[in-house]
């Protein structure tokens, strides 16, 4: 059992993200906490909480899942005191930070991404199923802790086939480096893949996994520092169509 938070935001149209936090709850066995935020005025605030409560606990247990909601307003100012140091998982919805859509502010999403003290998942707008993993590795301390961190909560994903994608302008893998990357792979998972895109930069990466259909995207500070690039007022759009696959971030504290 894990401790699992979702940030819904607003409940007009977030059921997509649900269906992939319960999902994760499920597999994992867990109490998934909604965190929603609600849009009106604060006058209307108290008599809207306790529907919007109910009907995303309806919708939770449906789908065989034990859940808890708070109802809460998120800011940037309010990262302080969202609590990730005792949280297993954060997941957010892909149109997060739009917060005309969501009632998630910008300055909040980028604070959560960059200092987070737990994985985070951008939840894709639609899911299906999972057939591989791909893993953003460019042989940093950081990298390695993404890919631990990942296997440690979902040990489920042990026979899916696992890409560690390396991005090289000037030169190959680090032999020692693969070959001990490969090693402690070997004893989580059973089909393992590396690839390297030999002339590429960070940024055609980060396209490059996003190419992916049905895919987990991992990645360590390195998605972490480019999202981030996008977590800006008017660009939270442009993120929620190109992001078609959850994406897990996971950095060193």
């Amino acid at each position: 059992m894990q401790i699992i938070k979702y940030i819904a935001g607003t409940w007009d149209n977030n059921i997509p993200g649900l269906d992939f936090a319960c999902c994760l709850a499920k597999q994992t066995n867990s109490c998934l906490e909604v965190i929603a935020t609600p849009a009106e005025s604060k006058e209307r605030v108290h008599e809207k909480q306790l529907s919007e409560v109910d009907y995303i606990g309806q919708a939770c247990a449906r789908r065989s899942v034990e859940s808890k909601t708070e109802m809460i307003r998120i800011s940037g100012e309010e990262m302080d005191g969202f609590d990730t140091r005792f949280t297993d998982l954060v997941i957010l919805p892909a149109d997060a930070g739009i917060t005309k859509t969501t009632g998630i502010s910008p300055s909040f999403v980028s604070r959560l991404i960059r200092h987070a003290e737990c994985p985070v998942i951008i939840a894709p707008p639609s899911f299906e199923k999972i057939e591989s993993l791909i893993v953003a590795f460019d042989g940093s301390a950081s990298s390695v802790f993404a890919i631990k961190q990942f296997t440690y909560l979902f040990p489920f994903y042990q026979q899916t086939k696992i890409f560690i994608v390396h991005a090289s302008e000037n030169k190959g893998w680090d032999d020692t480096g693969k070959y001990k990357i490969n090693e402690w792979l070997k004893a989580h998972y059973t089909n393992i893949e590396f690839v390297l895109l030999n002339g590429q930069t960070e940024e055609s990466l980060f396209d490059y996994l996003l190419s992916y259909k049905n895919a987990f995207l991992i990645t360590g500070a390195f998605g972490r520092n480019l999202l981030s690039k996008l977590i800006k007022p008017g660009t939270f759009q442009l993120l929620k169509e190109v992001i078609s696959n959850p994406l897990f971030i996971c950095h060193q504290p």
